[in-house]
């Protein structure tokens, strides 16, 4: 028997199960739409819609009060990656967002703190880094 030839990804922890919407206090010059994923509008506010797929905290461990902000650090990311979002300018806002959301959320300031540090040395989002998450095949 013949079978199909699928495409995949592979490397997601979590699937967002229902729309969001954050503000997150960057104001990108235009309305910035990602696929069915998300958008941010000049206002600052990020709707993620369901089905949005993202790793966590990439180097560090997941917690409830690290949630909010790995999705929206990771889809800021992406903007960053794809060229969306000039990398060099937003960037510091991006690593900032990630470290103001998990205290809000309830993050020890040393660990968040020591998380911003890590996704700054990582240089989280530069357009350099290849794609995380290709579209395999098999």
């Amino acid at each position: 028997m013949k079978y199909p030839e699928i495409k995949y990804t592979a490397g997601w922890d979590y699937v967002l199960k229902e729309q969001t919407l954050i503000k997150t206090d960057i104001h990108p010059p235009r309305v910035i739409e990602h696929k069915d994923d998300f958008i941010l509008f000049p206002d600052s506010y990020l709707l993620i819609y369901k089905g949005y797929p993202w790793d966590g905290a990439t180097g560090a461990f997941d917690t409830k009060n690290s949630m909010v902000a790995s999705l929206v650090h990771d889809c800021f990311c992406e903007m960053m990656r794809l060229g969306n979002l000039d990398y060099d300018e937003y960037s510091p806002l991006v690593h900032e967002l990630l470290k103001k959301i998990a205290l809000d959320k309830g993050m020890w300031e040393f660990r968040a703190g020591a998380w911003e540090m890590a996704v700054i040395l990582a240089r989280g989002g530069h357009p350099s880094h290849p794609d995380e998450h290709p579209v395999l095949t098999a």
